[in-house]
């Protein structure tokens, strides 16, 4: 099976032609004149009508080269398609064999494959600079929320059998891990940001990033390639100084203290109060 990333700025962004649809001769209006034949019907009027798929491929194909043309003749960014194979299945390498030429013919940038061997940090580089990604791999949740940049398209086309530990059933699942995005908790800042538009074509090679306290747009790379504008960097994230997170351990602190004074101060008392001997002095009460 095969999953195909489309990277470019211009997926989702207002501005792009939109894609013409093929759509089914409409019926005619009500009130129009048409003729009928009183003849009898022939055998060819019995016969299925024939839609054929590869010529309404090829319009589809035209079409989406005159609109990515277009769209690059604006100053847009070119887009990409990149296509993560995994397993050896002939049909999967003839299906994506065929996109790759679909995509040259319409205009797209070069085509990046992977396969189920790639090392996951460069399969996660691919993922980020998609704008739409289709998974269907064959991997139960092979796509993590920290994969997908803000904002992308993803669509699970992955169909997998797990076993359910909760329930101890079999369940389905896709190529995309749909429960991580809905339950995990909200993220911290990062020391790293988005690129800004401009500098969309900076890297050449690897993700782009804008380092919030190098105030500029860096590379990230993988580990040991050393191309243009790479730089290796420890990208941590880190939350920002929250003043309300101190107050309230200095309340949860100062509630605890009172909370133990008092403890202690209820048992002197108690205390004192079972003493009887008039030489006792306790708490301030003068002995008789």
């Amino acid at each position: 099976m095969a999953a195909a990333a489309f990277s470019s700025s211009s997926v989702l962004r207002p501005g792009l032609v939109p894609l013409r649809r093929w759509r089914a001769p409409s019926r005619p209006a009500p009130g129009a004149a048409y003729s009928t034949s009183s003849s009898p019907r022939s055998a060819a009027s019995d016969e299925a009508t024939i839609i054929s798929g590869t010529k309404l491929a090829k319009q589809v194909l035209k079409e989406i080269q005159r609109d990515v043309e277009s769209w690059i003749s604006f100053g847009n960014k070119r887009p990409h398609l990149t296509v993560i194979l995994v397993g050896d299945n002939p049909a999967s390498h003839i299906y994506v064999r065929n996109k790759i030429k679909a995509a040259a013919s319409v205009g797209d940038a070069t085509v990046t494959i992977t396969h189920r061997y790639t090392p996951k940090e460069q399969l996660k580089i691919h993922t980020q600079l998609a704008d739409i990604v289709v998974v269907a791999a064959g991997i139960p949740k092979l796509i993590t929320t920290d994969m997908v940049k803000e904002g992308a398209a993803v669509i699970d086309v992955g169909i997998n059998h797990i076993h359910d530990p909760l329930t101890g059933k079999t369940k389905l699942v896709g190529d995309v891990d749909f429960e991580v995005d809905y339950t995990e908790q909200p993220r911290l800042l990062k020391l790293m940001q988005a690129c800004l538009e401009e500098h969309h074509s900076y890297c050449i090679n690897g993700l782009c990033a804008f380092h919030n306290e190098l105030r500029k747009p860096i590379c990230k790379c993988l580990a040991g390639y050393n191309g243009e504008r790479c730089e290796h960097l420890t990208l941590n994230s880190y939350a920002h100084n929250s003043y309300e997170r101190y107050i309230a351990v200095g309340i949860g602190i100062g509630i605890l203290t009172s909370g133990i004074l008092a403890i202690i101060y209820c048992y002197v008392r108690k205390r004192c109060r079972k003493l009887k001997s008039p030489y006792k002095v306790c708490l301030g009460e003068t002995a008789l």
